[in-house]
Formats: C-alpha cells, structure tokens, sequence
C-alpha cells in the first residue's frame, strides 16, 4: 500500500514510517524540511508541506497517489515557528477536506493520550478539535 506520512521524520512520525516500510508498504514522507529527512531515512520518497500553510490544492497534489495518509505532525506549544490553531485544527481540516476530494479514504489522525473535555489548555483543545472535526467527517 502507498502511504503518505504527515510529520514522518518526528518523534513518532519516524518509527511509523520505518515500520511500515519493514512492512512492505511503500512509504511517503512529508515535512517541513525533507533534506535533512532525505538523510535520515534515504529510501522514503519525500514530499515538502507544511500542515500550518498548505492549501487543500497543495494536499491534493501532494497525497496524489497516496492509498492511505498517517498524521503524526503536530506542535506542542505556541512559538514562532508553530501555531497550535494552524497545525492542529486549520491544518487538519484542509487534510482532511483534501482526502476527501482525491478519494482517500483512510486518514489515521496520531492525537495525544488524555485529550478530552474540560482540560482548558490549548493544546488540549485544539487537539480536541481536531479530533471532533474528523469524527465528522467522510472519512475511515
């Protein structure tokens, strides 16, 4: 299976992606900053999004292909690199809308353990939102 992975050379975006090319699956890796990902992880093909910035236009371009998508990319704070809103929610609902109009299907969206209601932080919220959105959604 083509698999595109959203934040494949973080934290745990890089053991899904070693997984699942152990496992015979031909791996997509997506990112902000692919050279260094090119050097790490050699045998992934690699695509450059930015899940704050990228249009529901440029994620169909970039999962053109893709049978199934993995988002492990997300932010753990607000700074001036990362947006919690952008990353988590904004970003997460073009992604989605984006599967949605090429046909995939499977979107497996990595949240966070203890994301729930009545936590008033912003990564818990925003998390949260996310995840409502996709419940909602078409997709498996």
């Amino acid at each position: 299976m083509r698999i595109a992975i959203i934040g494949a050379y973080g934290l745990i975006g890089s053991y899904v992606s070693a997984r699942l090319a152990a496992d015979g699956h031909v791996v997509v890796g997506v990112g902000r900053d692919i050279e260094a990902a090119r050097r790490r992880f050699p045998a992934v093909e690699w695509k450059r999004a930015d899940v704050a910035k990228a249009s529901v236009a440029d994620w169909a371009a970039v999962l053109a292909g893709a049978e199934a998508v993995v988002n492990c990319a997300g932010a753990l704070q607000d700074s001036p690199r990362d947006d919690l809103k952008a990353v988590h929610v904004e970003g997460v609902r073009r992604l989605a809308k984006a599967c949605e109009g090429i046909g995939v299907q499977r979107l497996v969206h990595v949240s966070a353990a203890g994301v729930e209601p009545g936590r008033e932080t912003a990564f818990n919220a925003t998390k949260l939102e996310a995840e409502t959105l996709l419940a909602q959604s078409s997709l498996d």
